[in-house]
């Protein structure tokens, strides 16, 4: 299914930072190694630093770009109205047929492969020449319950453009990076029905024995977006030596879940009662710990890297399991504010 284009994420390794993105390198690890930690991995591909290259190789979108970015300004408002429209000249200029082709041969491979027409999270990766590390949060754009190939177009054609949000131009302004150099790879992955349930991050904290002292975990129901952007005030546990030895219930207000009868996704209130118990049972809890735990105790010996990680976590409401939809190194800073 790979192709110079498009690589199924099975196949992607740490090592693949600079064809895929760091995020979607560790999901690349994550596939790999999921038997072996028995913990559930969506599958899916992600295109490739050389399919967003390609797109980027028209001179006259290139040059009109280019007389956009040269005079950035540091402002909030100048930076969005640069980013408005370097976005819509993104979205303007068509995808090649050859990366059309290429991504169709691999989402008809995941359909084949969970055996049917799956929603899907169409997440972006962002490659920064001579960085290996993850950017901040919040640069770049992601879709969620999308649904068919010509959604599917439209999400990737988006992550491409997010390429110029206004978080990331900031951002490029700041760290002295040209932002015609950044690419820009997108990962297509089948949704895990967590808006039936709940979602969430988790935190290894070094020490101990096997090297992990302990696990804290957040969630709250519904899509885990919501807790990532601080929308909605979460749970919290603390998991150390296999026990729960802390737990704040959360107040949960919001929920994000699928549109009814339409791709896209849309925030809830949380019932008062949901709000009264905590998103997830003990059971799941120390299932979680568990499977950060040997997150990273694994991955260390991969990447040789001290410091903690952080995983993103959500839970099927239709299977009950419980899935790991990311994991990363101690995070860098936020994203800068507008």
């Amino acid at each position: 299914m790979s192709s110079p284009f498009v690589v199924d994420l099975s196949e992607v390794r740490l090592a693949d930072r600079c064809l895929v993105g760091p995020k979607n390198a560790w999901l690349g690890e994550l596939a790999h190694h999921k038997e072996d930690l028995g913990i559930h991995v969506p599958v899916g591909f992600a295109t490739t630093l050389s399919a967003y290259q390609q797109f980027l190789s028209n001179r006259d979108l290139v040059c009109l770009l280019s007389q956009e970015l040269c005079n950035l300004p540091e402002s909030g408002v100048g930076v969005r109205l640069v980013s408005r429209r370097a976005r819509n000249l993104v979205v303007a200029h068509a995808l090649s047929t050859d990366l059309k082709a290429s991504v169709v041969r691999a989402y008809e491979h995941l359909r084949q492969e969970v055996g049917s027409e799956p929603e899907l999270a169409v997440r972006s990766s962002t490659i920064v020449p001579g960085r290996t590390g993850d950017t901040p949060k919040g640069l770049n754009t992601s879709f969620l319950n999308i649904r068919g190939k010509a959604e599917m177009f439209a999400a990737v054609h988006h992550c491409f453009a997010s390429a110029f949000t206004d978080r990331a131009l900031l951002y490029y302004l700041r760290n002295a990076i040209d932002p015609l150099s950044v690419s820009i790879s997108v990962a297509v992955q089948p949704m895990v029905r967590s808006d039936l349930a709940a979602a969430g991050a988790m935190w290894t904290l070094n020490g101990g024995t096997d090297g992990v002292e302990s696990v804290d975990i957040s969630g709250s129901y519904g899509i885990g977006e919501s807790v990532m952007q601080g929308v909605t005030k979460t749970d919290e546990w603390t998991v150390k030596d296999g026990k729960i030895i802390s737990r704040r219930l959360g107040p949960k207000e919001l929920k994000l879940v699928y549109e009814a009868n339409a791709g896209g996704t849309r925030l809830l209130d949380v019932a008062a009662a949901d709000r009264e118990q905590f998103c997830i049972s003990d059971a799941d809890v120390l299932q979680l710990a568990s499977s950060a735990r040997r997150v990273a105790q694994t991955f260390p010996t991969t990447c040789t890297h001290p410091k903690s990680m952080e995983l993103e976590w959500a839970k099927d409401g239709l299977t009950g399991d419980l899935y790991i939809l990311q994991a990363t190194l101690a995070p860098c800073s936020e994203a800068p504010p507008v």
